[in-house]
């Protein structure tokens, strides 16, 4: 039986590589590394040839969004009903946003924070992880 990738999970993966076209944009005026991680207090502790920042995580987080994406169609086509696994079908859909809104908010930090526009990024992940928790336990 062959499967056809759903509407949804194709432009969830369109989202998520966006970023992409930042990085093309930024790559000349990047350092050669960028930090790529933070610890507490802001801290940088963490660093990847720009080439990765600007392709290589996007990339990887849409294959990760592909994945994750192709699994759900796979089980929700074997469910029936509102729920999936005992999950609701609403929080579904709504966790597969997570990736691509992770893309479009977290990459770009990462670049713009090289070019010198400093940010509490501890702050940023503690908010984006708050809201996530509350709308998954919504």
């Amino acid at each position: 039986m062959k499967r056809r990738l759903s509407k949804l999970t194709i432009i969830t993966t369109v989202l998520t590589l966006l970023p992409m076209i930042l990085g093309a944009v930024l790559y000349d005026r990047l350092p050669d590394v960028v930090t790529t991680h933070w610890g507490f207090n802001n801290e940088p502790n963490g660093w990847s040839p720009k080439w990765v920042a600007c392709f290589g995580i996007p990339g990887f987080m849409a294959a990760m969004n592909l994945i994750i994406s192709v699994a759900m169609d796979i089980s929700m086509a074997r469910e029936s009903g509102d729920k999936l696994n005992g999950t609701s079908k609403v929080v579904v859909n709504i966790s597969r946003w997570i990736v691509p809104v992770l893309s479009i908010i977290l990459v770009p930090m990462m670049l713009f924070y090289e070019l010198g526009y400093k940010m509490d990024v501890e702050k940023i992940v503690c908010t984006i992880l708050g809201v996530l928790f509350i709308v998954l336990g919504n």
